[in-house]
């Protein structure tokens, strides 16, 4: 199967997903859609051969696999616990794609490019900042938990950056706007649950996921493929 036609696929299962999200009598397809994106770029992980390195594969097989396990438990929105253990799925396959993004070789002739550029971590710290300051009233006793996860996720974007000039330039190309679409999609959500209902939130929340997830997969099927 060639990259054409799992794309292909994902993109029908995503739709599929997000289609079923917006209408109440079409929430078990919804149900059953959106455990499968992972499931369906974890086959893609395992299909794609021999990597150079174990320790890739490895960890981006954990993160989607934990990813798969926080969507579950965030389809349960109306227990405040369960959505507490699916926050912290995520966060966990959040520090596996941060291991995964630090397995990429060190550059010894250029300067790394948070070195380069440090605007980029005070723009992220800034960024985090002001979306716990919205959230936090909303968000209650999880405001704590809300905070955390947003600083790993703001370490998961940068360590994302920080692969230019370590990486094939399309495979940093491909991670860096997944990262960027994973902090998109869940600032959404956490703005649609703690602060004011977006219309149509489906759309804009399980497509940047859909679209973050399978930008870094491919990312790192390039990385991991390179000889």
């Amino acid at each position: 199967m060639n990259i054409g036609w799992k794309s292909f696929l994902y993109l029908i299962l995503s739709v599929t997903c997000i289609s079923g999200a917006l209408h109440p009598d079409l929430i078990q397809i919804h149900l059953w859609t959106k455990p499968a994106l992972m499931i369906s770029l974890i086959i893609f992980v395992l299909i794609s051969g021999q990597w150079k390195s174990n320790m890739l594969k490895g960890t981006a097989l954990l993160a989607l696999v934990f990813s798969g396990i926080g969507d579950v438990l965030l389809m349960q929105e109306d227990a405040e616990t369960v959505f507490m253990y699916g926050l912290i799925a995520f966060l966990i396959a959040h520090l596996f794609y941060i291991v995964n993004f630090l397995v990429a070789k060190p550059s010894f002739i250029e300067i790394p490019f948070l070195k380069r550029n440090p605007w980029a971590i005070f723009i992220t710290a800034a960024y985090v900042g002001l979306m716990f300051t919205q959230l936090k009233e909303g968000a209650g006793p999880l405001s704590g938990a809300i905070l955390g996860y947003a600083l790993v996720l703001g370490l998961m974007l940068l360590f994302a950056l920080n692969r230019e000039k370590k990486v094939p330039a399309l495979s940093f190309r491909f991670v860096t706007f997944g990262a960027v679409f994973f902090v998109i999609s869940d600032s959404l959500l956490a703005y649609n649950k703690f602060v004011m209902e977006i219309p149509f939130s489906p759309i804009f929340i399980l497509g940047s996921y859909a679209l973050a997830q399978y930008l870094i997969v491919q990312g790192l099927i390039i990385e991991g493929k390179e000889n």
